[in-house]
């Protein structure tokens, strides 16, 4: 019971990430990090792009990718956030030129 608990409160803290009208899915190792590490993410990449984000993507307690498009979309960019001396710091770039959903077909939860 505990566990459902602190599960929707997580989820609940997660989804307030996203403010207004953003739909930003967050997904990944999502237990690694907390919610005012998304935003502290989210902060860091402020200057470097003008994208909107559309998914955040948690690979690691020390990484997160902002990604500037959906995992169907033909290309997309993503910035790569490192935590770094515990400051969350834009860390470079990436781009993937076929969807995601193409690179593992059977790993997608769509």
């Amino acid at each position: 019971m505990r566990s459902m608990v602190l599960g929707v409160f997580c989820a609940a803290l997660f989804s307030s990430c996203a403010s207004g009208s953003e739909n930003i899915r967050v997904y990944g190792r999502i237990r690694e990090v907390s919610p005012a590490d998304v935003y502290a993410a989210r902060v860091a990449d402020r200057g470097h792009t003008h994208q909107p984000i559309q998914e955040v993507e948690v690979r690691s307690a020390n990484e997160i990718r902002l990604h500037h498009g959906r995992e169907t979309d033909p290309q997309e960019t993503y910035d790569i956030i490192k935590r770094i001396n515990g400051k969350w710091e834009y860390d470079g770039a990436g781009a993937f030129l076929v969807p995601r959903s193409q690179l593992h077909p059977g790993l997608t939860n769509r």
